[in-house]
């Protein structure tokens, strides 16, 4: 997918990543396509691209004041980090220390350890660790020790090579992490320096490279690039961190200019062991809003910045130095003097506007009617919003967060979609809010959706969800909020009072709707019931939103793309069982426990070949499934319907048509008995159809679309 940010744009984010600078690209250009070939090679191409691959290895050294021999290269910080820590048992870092640093300490004092990490300039705040003090401390610590083992020094020193000289000798280190990705050289590519006599445990065994410490065919381009990169950094170190501290100083003058206010910097003096002095090329501001909030409509002008280490944005998880409200803006050589000022003249302007915003969005009429509207981070919900603007409603985005674990693999996708739902507010110009359902969900939801399973029936967690988190909690507490209506991205309509059919009938969500309280449908909107989904997508796309060709889920409500057996097993064992044939009694295969499988199932049964078997019946008490291939055994004409739920009280025997599943086909109803709020009722079918399982959902239609109520198979 191609970038959505503008064209031009002004780049505040060089502590997460570099451009790789020309004089490096050119570097690598001739092992990328002609020098090609395999290093560990014997015959003479590879002998030659084996020099070239050392003779980087000798630059990468005499940059950093060491010798080739002890710079061990790597695919990255990260990797670095993990060669130099992950064979020690006693590690000390700091609190707020890089993950890949912080991920190792198993030491809560200094003088447990047996290393002390620490980053030379901190990834979000750009603190400069107090160098000279933490060397005068690992030297009395060892003096402490005497002959015992030496506490070593580990320093990362990502962040620092385009601003601070790395000379080891000067800096009193015995290992120290480098990153070609944040000196203007390739991404995937560092390096580690180990002092002599240390001794590394190999992370990868098998062809022996590295000393034998990491094995694999070496990055020849990218060795290539970085030793390049790294050596134009440190040469020209005290002009750079000249020019980033005259352009940071800059950016302040016209922030205050423009905001009237001093930019309130984080307090940066309890990170990193005092230190006090910040790298040139950082500046953490705090915003008092919402910092990713502000990311996004920064990237709508044109400004990218950061709200701290890029790994702990790429998860979606706030910064734990830094907190929701902080942005950490990074100069490098993608800025100068103009845009600069630019630059601080908007983030200016959009801090004010964000600290001043009422709450229902922008320029709304004031008598015009609230709506919060759930934003999911789907199209959907995009374009809803979006229409309920243009129609003159003040709108309000929330975000329900309803399910947050992740299930063996599979990534719950909630902070992805947060993120999504985030960025339409910000396009559409509303304000948006989260609110957390996760634990009403989990009882509402989840045990019933669960409890019903062990009890053999097949309850829908879509329809629970709709019932009492959607249009009961999320409908209250919209109440509570002051607002007048809410609305959701759901393809339905809601006419004269009454649930209808969406004009999509591929789409259209009657049947997932149709037991929401009856109090919710004087109060929803559902603005995309007239229109077809490909409209949809148009409108998305025509307003340029995101979300406009994202994949819809086809998963559980909320949980992601988890199929029903991987989600009932994380609550229920397996339990093995006996499939029979149901016209014979015999023994015919095994199960993994008759709670995953529902009837009419045909999947999943793993019976051999010829034509399908169908679940039609299932022992609880003895665990046993019973299966025919006649699939005419699990045709019905008469339901059984119970626990009925009715949007139209008044219904008075008109024709009923009734659907079994979502999209299912509409039967029209012979018979019907009393429908009353939960109450039971017999139907009798025109025609036949394959029989629901129990807890399905039976769902009533009148002739002209309207949706009535419903109840669950018996």
């Amino acid at each position: 997918m191609k970038s959505t940010a503008p064209k031009e744009v002004i780049y505040l984010d060089h502590a997460a990543a570099t451009p790789v600078s020309a004089a490096a690209r050119f570097a690598m250009e001739r092992f990328l396509a002609e020098d090609f070939y395999n290093p560990s090679a014997p015959y003479q191409a590879g002998v030659e691209v084996r020099e070239a691959y050392e003779g980087a290895r000798r630059e990468i050294a005499q940059a950093i004041g060491a010798k080739s021999a002890h710079i061990i290269l790597t695919a990255g910080a990260t990797e670095a980090n993990e060669l130099a820590l992950g064979g020690f048992k006693r590690v000390y870092a700091a609190e707020g220390e890089h993950p890949s640093i912080f991920a190792h300490r198993t030491a809560e004092r200094l003088e447990e350890a047996e290393v002390f990490s620490v980053s030379l300039v901190h990834s979000e705040t750009g603190v400069m660790a107090a160098m000279a003090e933490i060397v005068e401390r690992v030297r009395q610590e060892n003096e402490r020790r005497g002959a015992a083992a030496p506490l070593l020094l580990h320093v990362d020193a990502s962040q620092a090579a385009t601003t601070c000289r790395l000379g080891v000798a000067r800096l009193g280190v015995d290992l120290m992490t480098l990153n070609s990705g944040k000196v203007y050289g390739p991404k995937q590519v560092g390096a580690l320096y180990v002092r002599p006599g240390v001794e590394l445990r190999p992370l990868v065994r098998g062809g022996g490279q590295e000393r034998g410490l990491r094995s694999g065919t070496e990055n020849v381009a990218g060795v290539v690039g970085f030793a390049k990169a790294l050596t134009l950094a440190q040469e020209h170190v005290e002009a750079e961190r000249k020019r980033l501290a005259n352009l940071k100083n800059i950016f302040k003058q016209e922030f205050c200019r423009q905001a009237c206010a001093t930019p309130l910097e984080v307090d940066l003096g309890k990170f990193v062991f005092d230190g006090k002095q910040q790298n040139a090329g950082f500046l953490v501001l705090e915003t008092g809003c919402d910092a990713e909030r502000l990311v996004f409509r920064l990237e709508e002008r044109g400004v990218l910045v950061g709200t701290g280490a890029a790994c702990a944005a790429n998860k979606r998880e706030v910064s734990k130095t830094l907190g929701d409200s902080a942005l950490r803006l990074s100069f490098g050589k993608l800025n100068d003097e103009k845009n600069v000022r630019q630059a601080a003249k908007i983030i200016a302007e959009e801090i004010t506007s964000e600290r001043a915003r009422a709450g229902w969005g922008l320029l709304s009429s004031k008598k015009a009617k609230k709506v919060i509207v759930g934003l999911s981070g789907g199209v959907d919900s995009s374009v809803a919003a979006m229409l309920l603007l243009e129609q003159g409603y003040q709108v309000k985005g929330v975000f329900m967060k309803n399910w947050s674990r992740d299930l063996p693999g599979m990534k719950c996708p909630w902070k992805e979609d947060l993120a999504d739902a985030k960025r339409i507010a910000v396009q559409l110009g509303i304000d948006f809010e989260v609110w957390d359902f996760e634990k009403q969900y989990f009882e509402c939801v989840v045990k019933t959706f669960v409890d019903g399973c062990k009890k053999g029936l097949t309850p829908n967690p879509d329809i629970l969800c709709n019932e009492w988190i959607k249009f009961k909690l999320f409908c209250e507490r919209a109440e509570a909020e002051g607002a007048d209506l809410i609305a959701t991205g759901h393809y339905a309509k809601v006419e004269d009072g009454c649930l209808m059919a969406a004009k999509d009938l591929t789409k259209d969500q009657t049947y997932f709707l149709y037991r929401m309280p009856r109090v919710a449908l004087e109060k929803v909107i559902f603005p995309l019931g007239g229109l077809l989904k490909s409209e949809v997508r148009q409108l998305a796309e025509a307003k340029g939103f995101r979300t406009a060709k994202k994949r819809e889920s086809m998963g559980i409500c909320f949980v992601g793309e988890a199929e029903i057996e991987e989600f009932l097993s994380q609550f229920i064992k397996q339990k093995p069982g006996e499939i029979v044939e149901q016209e014979t009694g015999a023994v015919i295969g095994k199960h993994k426990g008759a709670v995953f499988y529902t009837l009419g199932q045909r999947h999943g049964l793993y019976l051999g070949g010829g034509a399908p078997y169908y679940v039609v019946g299932k022992d609880m008490k003895k665990n046993i499934l019973y299966v025919s291939r006649a699939a005419d055994l699990m045709e019905v004409a008469e339901l059984e319907v119970r626990d009925l739920h009715l949007l139209a009280p008044e219904w008075q025997g008109e024709k009923v048509w009734v659907r079994t599943r979502h999209l299912g086909e509409l039967m029209e109803v012979g018979l019907v008995g009393e429908l009353r709020e939960g109450g039971e009722v017999k139907v009798k079918l025109l025609g036949k159809v394959r029989r629901p399982a129990g807890g399905q959902s039976i769902v009533f239609y009148t002739e002209d679309g309207r949706c009535i109520g419903g109840g669950f198979m018996k």
